[in-house]
């Protein structure tokens, strides 16, 4: 890109959630919670990297947002410029 478009957070948003796996032993355990992700990612999209902000307060889900993250890569990046993201995954049993 050149540069001129905003990042399309609401669409990362959608390609993270997307890329979401619930790992089977949090289900077994009954774990559930919400994973706040920060994603750095560079001008042609792709994954710098991905830190925990806010955790779930299970390593599993956290682990598991993560590696949706990283799944979502490369994403487009109309901005053209490296951007950092914050996505919320949430793992919830009866969705």
């Amino acid at each position: 890109g050149t540069g001129t478009q905003p990042f399309d957070v609401e669409g990362f948003w959608g390609a993270v959630n997307g890329n979401k796996q619930y790992p089977p032993m949090a289900i077994k355990r009954h774990l559930e919670g919400t994973v706040i992700i920060m994603t750095t990612l560079d001008g042609g999209g792709n994954c710098l990297g991905v830190s925990v902000a806010a955790s779930s307060g299970h390593d599993i889900l956290d682990n598991a947002a993560v590696k949706a993250a990283y799944a979502a890569c490369p994403f487009p990046n109309a901005s053209g410029r490296t951007v950092t993201v914050q996505t919320s995954v949430h793992f919830g049993l009866n969705e």
